[in-house]
């Protein structure tokens, strides 16, 4: 987000969930980290939502930093809501994204580098969107996980 925020002073950032570590320290250490690095003023903290409705219509891009993520639940959401993403490469959002939209792991200038390029092309957001949004209705619709459930348990009982 510093990185971000350097060449873009319109850049808004939201973290979205609940903190469950002990004392919620880890809240408390990203508003510190945020206040050292002078970007406080550009980042919002919001506990859990009981709905995402509003904020997914809200975002521009959707941002996963996940160190490890089997399957990538927020980023399909995001998708749905016809939304780009920019996340790090993990099990989950590799089955979701295409490489271009994967950093590097635990790498923040990767990361940044595919925000930014997102950022600076407008049309290519919504071009992103459309698509994340059809790759979802083709490989997660309900319809689809029926049929393949359906199809699961008829091969297991052949």
């Amino acid at each position: 987000a510093s990185e971000i925020c350097k060449s873009r002073n319109d850049a808004r950032f939201v973290i979205v969930g609940r903190d469950n570590s002990t004392g919620q320290e880890f809240r408390r250490d990203l508003r510190r980290l945020a206040r050292t690095l002078g970007i406080e003023n550009s980042v919002l903290f919001l506990d859990w939502l009981d709905s995402t409705d509003e904020f997914f219509s809200a975002i521009d891009l959707f941002v996963s930093a996940s160190h490890f993520e089997s399957f990538g639940l927020a980023m399909a959401e995001a998708m749905a809501f016809a939304k780009p993403v920019a996340a790090t490469d993990t099990a989950g959002s590799r089955e979701l994204l295409p490489d271009d939209a994967l950093a590097e792991p635990q790498s923040p200038l990767s990361l940044c580098k595919i925000i930014l390029d997102k950022l600076d092309d407008p049309y290519r957001l919504q071009i992103e969107g459309d698509r994340n949004k059809s790759r979802i209705l083709e490989n997660y619709s309900l319809e689809k996980m029926v049929l393949d459930t359906e199809k699961l348990y008829s091969k297991i009982l052949r």
